[in-house]
């Protein structure tokens, strides 16, 4: 029955959300159990963290201006059964991802305190919140370029390989932020920025392993260097359908917490 089809599809990338909404948690289980002793000193820290989780979200907004093309994009053209443009849809969006990654990377990594000061953040709780953003902003493209593999596979119908990855960022992530936050015998750990580094890191194991994937073949799609280079049109065509689900992305999320 087709219901049966639509929720085999559905359910493992309605449970990447959730993986990607537990390794959030953990984090900020983490950054909750962070020992400072200072009453007005954690205050200030507490206001920094929830600042930059607030930042941190808009990442979930940044990614969708290359996957929702990208599952769109491809699904399009394996469908018609035509692969050849498939597998070109997929060397160009991660070409999106890569491009979106770099620029997001290097406005998070020279703009974060400018971007922190106009959000009225001073002080400490000002310097808090960019030592948690900034490996996350310096490790932005794994992130892009992750989420745009994956939505190349749930374009192919396979949303499979996406859970099965992002559960392998999800199990990473806990140890390392651990171990790089409190550090492990007598190291004694980054401290607060280890949280998100772990974070970081995790997702370029993510991206790594989700690259291989598809050089190697998977779900019909296979990923060439042929394929990466740039093509206008139908890297056009890409933004087209992905650049209003972007920027109607944040205005969703402001209308549900308005």
């Amino acid at each position: 029955p087709i219901w049966r089809a639509v929720l085999a599809l559905a359910l493992p990338a309605l449970a990447q959300q959730y993986l990607h909404l537990l390794v959030q948690l953990s984090d900020r289980y983490l950054a909750d159990n962070f020992e400072i002793s200072d009453p007005t000193a954690r205050k200030t820290y507490l206001s920094a963290l929830t600042t930059a989780n607030y930042l941190y979200w808009f990442v979930s907004s940044y990614t969708v201006v290359v996957s929702v093309g990208a599952t769109a994009v491809v699904a399009r053209f394996v469908g018609a059964r035509d692969f050849s443009l498939a597998h070109r849809a997929v060397g160009q969006a991660i070409c999106l991802g890569i491009a979106f990654g770099l620029l997001g990377s290097l406005a998070g990594v020279f703009g974060l305190p400018s971007l922190i000061a106009m959000l009225q953040l001073k002080g400490d709780a000002a310097d808090y919140a960019v030592k948690f953003l900034m490996p996350l902003a310096a490790l932005l493209v794994f992130q892009i370029t992750e989420s745009a593999c994956i939505a190349c596979l749930s374009g192919a119908g396979d949303t499979h390989t996406g859970l099965k990855v992002l559960g392998l960022v999800a199990v990473l992530n806990i140890p390392l932020a651990w171990v790089l936050c409190f550090g492990v015998g007598s190291w004694p750990g980054l401290g607060f920025a280890g949280i998100s580094l772990g974070t970081g890191l995790s997702h370029v194991v993510g991206c790594i392993v989700l690259l291989t994937i598809l050089a190697r073949g998977k779900s019909g799609l296979r990923l060439t260097l042929a394929n990466l280079v740039p093509d206008i049109r139908l890297i056009r065509r890409l933004l087209w359908v992905s650049v209003p689900a972007a920027v109607d992305s944040p205005v969703s999320y402001t209308h549900l917490r308005a």
